[in-house]
């Protein structure tokens, strides 16, 4: 058995958490600067920029995403979608123009982003069900034969005309530009 010994740590000066260093402790609640501009960040943000450079990239981000999308009005959008919803923030609206408005006017947001649907069926996949159950099986090089995947294809194909699911998803290659002015967001 070995013998013990003695170990240092330090502590940050300002939250008391162990550090195996100093230059840990004194770096865990240092004031800190922005990566990209300079400014101070302060003490207990642990991002390497400042709020204002953050949401400025977001938003150059999101300008981007918008400038690749395809843009609609909701009408346009209808007529070509008739069944898929757009998505307001993490609201659906199914042909409802005016419900769509009044929840644009109840909110805050200026420049309100308005984006297409897209259907997904959710069915059980036989050949991931498989595939993670081989996984699973302590048994090297272990799989199943092909009277058993069978089985598993033909359950899962009863269960999915029974069960399968459609969804929709927000869908970033189709922007909704609003009809009414006071909305219109202006594209580059």
């Amino acid at each position: 058995m070995k013998a013990s010994k003695e170990v240092s740590v330090w502590a940050c000066g300002y939250c008391g958490k162990f550090y195996y260093n100093k230059e840990q402790a004194d770096f865990c609640h240092a004031d800190r600067t922005c990566s990209k501009c300079g400014a101070t960040i302060g003490k207990t943000d642990y991002y390497t920029a400042c709020k204002s450079c953050r949401d400025k990239t977001r938003h150059e981000q999101l300008q981007g995403t918008i400038n690749k999308a395809i843009k609609m009005t909701y009408a346009e959008y209808m007529a070509k979608c008739p069944e898929y919803p757009v998505i307001y923030g993490d609201e659906f609206f199914f042909d409802d123009y005016d419900c769509l408005l009044d929840r644009i006017r109840e909110g805050d947001n200026k420049t309100p982003i308005i984006w297409g649907s897209k259907k997904v069926n959710v069915t059980l996949d036989a050949y991931d069900i498989v595939e993670r159950y081989e996984e699973q099986v302590e048994i090297e090089d272990f799989s199943l034969d092909k009277q058993k995947i069978d089985e598993i294809k033909e359950f899962c194909s009863k269960w999915n005309e029974k069960h399968a699911q459609d969804v929709y998803y927000e869908d970033n290659s189709i922007f909704i530009v609003l009809e009414v002015s006071k909305w219109k967001i202006i594209i580059n």
